[in-house]
């Protein structure tokens, strides 16, 4: 239970990632994880 001095704002998390399949055994991934790095409660 919250209570009433503590308010919570909203957040967003930002994930990108890609790969790229160049021969059929063999594969590049990249990724770049919490974008906009802010503090959040969950």
């Amino acid at each position: 239970m919250l209570s009433d001095g503590l308010r919570l704002q909203g957040y967003g998390v930002a994930l990108l990632s890609a790969w790229w399949q160049f021969h059929r055994t063999a594969r590049i991934n990249a990724a770049a994880n919490i974008l906009f790095d802010k503090k959040y409660w969950r």
